[in-house]
């Protein structure tokens, strides 16, 4: 008889309880020529829209609260962000795809040449000269390309590696390859010009951190391009391996080793297709399977381990170190560039 009284005198006031609990997300999506662009994909948690020719959307019967937008469009690179979702809707908002770098079929060539190679050019044809390609991984180094656009990086020999290329006034590319002994691999990479800021210090130290995890094995705790290839484009929350391995009714997901999401529900992976991404790390306790770099990252406390190192964004006023969480499941997403 209570709840009857009350939804009746929230009918009466003019404010139903129902349309409370809801607001909707509207928006526009437009490539960097301000074109608009039809049936762009919006995911706001487990709710789907699509862009109409006008390049417009609206995603609706969303309850309040923060989620992860992704909005994604064949060709375009995805932009994904946090968004916070108040009792009021919202106005529109304009987002802008910029057109993902191209790579090529990747080719495996015979024992008479191991190691990684290849040319990087612009999305012209145009060679790369003098752009930076990096090897993160077991022999890693730092090579640059010739007149042609060549590189070679014959020390490559067997494992996982991730191969960066880096040139000033075009996006930073980022190709995940893994070699079998005797194996070498030719890639074709294709620049796109920049719309983005340069790498932080914090990027350049989290693909170095990379760097060590792969040269230390650990296979059982990862997922590569080849191994995510079998999914094609469907949903990182629909991968088998993670919806068996990592459990918890949250997770923290570390997007290319620096942005920090605690407290994600597991469907938040769904932001991610397969084939958008390079290389997953994972495990279902970061006290159990992460190095001492990921804990720092996670800011949990495990027993064992030492809060000697802890980075600076982790500290407070003066010397005071922020408060740590327990330890629980993540995952690292490495999104391809």
């Amino acid at each position: 008889m209570r709840s009857s009284l009350v939804l009746f005198a929230a009918i009466l006031c003019g404010t139903p309880m129902a349309a409370q609990q809801f607001v909707p997300v509207q928006g526009t999506v437009v490539d960097t020529a301000g074109r608009p662009l039809t049936q762009a994909e919006v995911l706001i948690g487990t709710r789907r829209g699509y862009t109409n020719a006008q390049g417009g959307f609206v995603v609706d019967s969303i309850r309040p609260g923060q989620y992860f937008i992704t909005i994604r469009q064949i060709g375009y690179t995805p932009i994904r962000e946090r968004i916070q979702l108040g009792a009021a809707p919202s106005g529109s908002r304009r987002w802008v795809l910029v057109p993902a770098p191209v790579l090529l079929a990747t080719i495996n060539v015979d024992e008479r040449r191991t190691g990684i190679y290849g040319t990087v050019g612009d999305q012209s044809g145009f060679a790369a000269v003098g752009a930076q390609v990096q090897l993160v991984g077991v022999n890693g180094g730092n090579v640059t390309t010739d007149s042609l656009g060549r590189f070679s990086l014959p020390r490559a020999t067997t494992g996982q590696y991730l191969v960066r290329v880096l040139q000033p006034g075009f996006e930073e590319s980022r190709v995940m390859v893994e070699l079998k002994r005797g194996e070498g691999r030719e890639l074709a990479i294709r620049l796109n010009e920049t719309y983005r800021a340069g790498a932080t210090r914090s990027q350049e130290k989290a693909l170095q951190d990379l760097g060590v995890r792969l040269s230390n094995g650990l296979a059982r705790e990862r997922l590569t391009s080849n191994e995510l290839e079998r999914f094609k484009s469907a949903d990182l929350c629909d991968v088998a391996q993670l919806r068996s391995q990592i459990r918890g009714s949250t997770i923290t997901i570390i997007v290319n080793g620096i942005d920090v999401h605690r407290e994600e529900p597991f469907t938040s992976l769904c932001a991610w297709k397969a084939d958008e991404v390079a290389l997953i790390e994972y495990s279902p306790d970061a006290c159990r399977d992460a190095t001492q770099t990921i804990v720092l990252l996670l800011n949990v406390w495990c027993s064992g381990r030492t809060r000697a190192n802890v980075p600076r964004s982790m500290m407070g006023g003066g010397n005071r170190v922020a408060t740590q969480q327990a330890g629980g499941p993540y995952v690292v997403v490495w999104e391809k560039r």
